[in-house]
């Protein structure tokens, strides 16, 4: 997918349908998680500026404002569709919304099976599917390489989240990911959400052109609480071991069809693209959606107990 400069200028007639709260017809079909860049744990804080939007964490409007302020006064007496003003050019070749996902690779001799059983089980002892992948070293048949992921993370201003250190990155210092180590990585990824908006069919919007931030932040949550799930809870993730699906404004978040990670070449675990089809998806939701409706039965009979009560 372009960046934001490039999509503003192919669909900027398509603005005031993004305002999600004025557009009650509005569903998306699909989810898409696109990894934009890998980066060695230790050299994030250099690295991240090249894609990112720096971002106050004050600034509670953006994205969608922050766009929308930098898209009218570059269209302000211009034909819409023209180029956009210079000024503004650089940072919309960034983004501001990303799921980032933190993984260690290790190095084993493909002899050595409890030890790769171990290393993928963890300290947490977690769910085997899906939480790694492996894969023969191309410069040593008689060993393999194991990619576990380790974190699954949010943000909305990914240099201040890097900028002093991120504690996952400090927990990786932790002398047990030493031992056979073949490298630590933040994967950064950006969300693309498809739907469709006013006449046109399927169009692919990049999550920070949709309005309102309130919509975005609750796209992004129940992101991460979903992979957090579906990668059997990484072991530096601890909380929201469940995926989130009370979004009462926007109830279609967790049920949105579709939902994939293309596949990522420099990747071992993103190596061959993830598709996330129905049956998957309800089996990762089911244990949210029993403890929602417990919740709700447990308040009916609060409600039925307080009635008996008064009517007594």
């Amino acid at each position: 997918m372009e960046n934001l400069r490039e999509w503003v200028e192919k669909h900027c007639h398509l603005w005031e349908e993004l305002e999600v709260d004025r557009n009650r017809s509005f569903k998306p079909k699909r989810f898409t998680i696109n990894i934009r860049k890998d980066v060695l744990a230790h050299q994030i804080g250099d690295e991240v500026e090249e894609i990112a939007t720096y971002v106050k964490p004050s600034m509670k409007t953006t994205p969608y404002d922050f766009l929308n302020e930098l898209i009218i006064s570059s269209l302000k007496k211009r034909e819409k569709g023209k180029a956009l003003h210079s000024v503004v050019e650089g940072r919309l070749k960034k983004f501001s919304c990303f799921l980032y996902f933190v993984t260690v690779t290790k190095k084993f001799n493909k002899s050595d099976i409890q030890l790769i059983e171990a290393f993928k089980k963890g300290d947490k002892n977690e769910k085997l599917e899906n939480i790694s992948r492996e894969k023969e070293d191309p410069n040593d048949n008689k060993s393999v390489l194991v990619e576990k992921i380790v974190y699954v993370g949010i943000s909305t201003d990914l240099i201040g989240r890097y900028k002093d250190g991120h504690k996952v990155t400090q927990k990786l210092n932790d002398p047990k990911w030493n031992k056979n180590l073949h490298e630590k990585k933040i994967y950064i990824a950006t969300v693309e959400v498809n739907a469709d908006v006013g006449s046109e069919q399927g169009v692919d919007l990049p999550l920070e052109v949709l309005k309102p931030y309130k919509l975005v932040d609750s796209i992004l949550h129940f992101l991460e609480s979903f992979f957090i799930a579906y990668f059997g809870v990484p072991e530096y993730n601890n909380k929201d071991t469940l995926p989130k699906i009370d979004f009462p404004n926007w109830p279609w978040i967790p049920f949105v069809e579709d939902m994939n990670i293309p596949k990522y070449d420099n990747s071992i675990l993103f190596g061959e693209d993830i598709e996330i089809n129905v049956n998957k998806k309800i089996e990762i939701l089911e244990p949210s959606i029993d403890l929602k409706l417990r919740e709700l039965e447990k308040l009916k009979k609060q409600k039925l107990k307080r009635q008996k009560t008064t009517s007594s």
